[in-house]
């Protein structure tokens, strides 16, 4: 969910986030974030959209972190192994080399948390799946929208998710091999992505295609969302078992 709690007119952010709580008890995303944190301990940490650096301090010292966000506003202290980029994340990998900048060939764990548009989400899994191996895992937040008036492409509501959700589809399309898995946490879910395999990568999908999965209706969630991805308990040995089978906790 966006940080940004503009009221908007004839919304309920009180009631949104009722709803939200009773949809996805437990836990919510930023203490999930730091369990997978304790449970991986991940050398190397990229975040896509960073705000106030909420999420960033989840991060374990000792983890190289790079967090990426046009217009970061950071009120606290971050891990002193952070460096944060100011810029969009197509400009960040337009001109950078994560491999490099991290002297490591695969990242370890990242989060994307950016802009709530598909097709920016799909965009950001695609340059950061370039930085992956077989023990590398991807988080994605809001892909579990509450409902169709606050996953709109367009913003009506304080509580709002986007479109993020549709990034589900392109991984059961064009990244078949992948595992995916979301955790029903607060405000919006969190899914997890595993099993990585550069090699197995399908790159022939067109931006026709992108845009027939943006075009995608809420009503295509509430349908298929079961064929889309594992559900991982919220609870912290459900997820600490989930990521033992990713092969990815230390």
């Amino acid at each position: 969910m966006s940080k940004n709690l503009t009221t908007y007119p004839g919304d309920n952010l009180d009631e949104d986030l009722a709803h939200a709580r009773l949809q996805m008890p437990g836990p919510p995303f930023r203490e999930v974030l730091r369990w997978i944190h304790e449970d991986v301990q991940p050398q190397t940490y990229v975040e896509i959209g960073v705000h106030a650096g909420e999420s960033l301090r989840a991060a374990l010292p000792g983890t190289i972190c790079i967090g990426i966000d046009p217009e970061p506003v950071l009120e606290e202290s971050l891990n002193p192994e952070t460096r944060i980029y100011a810029i969009t994340s197509d400009e960040f990998f337009a001109k950078h080399d994560l491999s490099k900048m991290l002297g490591v060939p695969e990242v370890a764990l990242s989060f994307i948390d950016g802009l709530h548009l598909a097709e920016q989400t799909i965009q950001d899994f695609v340059n950061l799946e370039r930085y992956t191996g077989p023990q590398s895992l991807i988080l994605i937040h809001d892909c579990l929208p509450l409902d169709a008036r606050t996953s709109t492409r367009v913003r009506n509501t304080s509580f709002y998710s986007g479109d993020a959700w549709k990034i589900l589809v392109f991984l059961k399309h064009y990244r078949p091999h992948l595992r995916v898995g979301v955790i029903p946490t607060m405000p919006t879910g969190l899914a997890v992505v595993s099993g990585f395999d550069r090699a197995a990568v399908n790159n022939s999908y067109s931006p026709s295609a992108i845009s027939e999965i943006t075009q995608l209706a809420w009503e295509y969630f509430e349908e298929n969302s079961s064929t889309l991805f594992d559900r991982i308990p919220n609870e912290r040995n459900s997820v600490r078992r989930y990521l033992l089978g990713c092969s990815s906790v230390r």
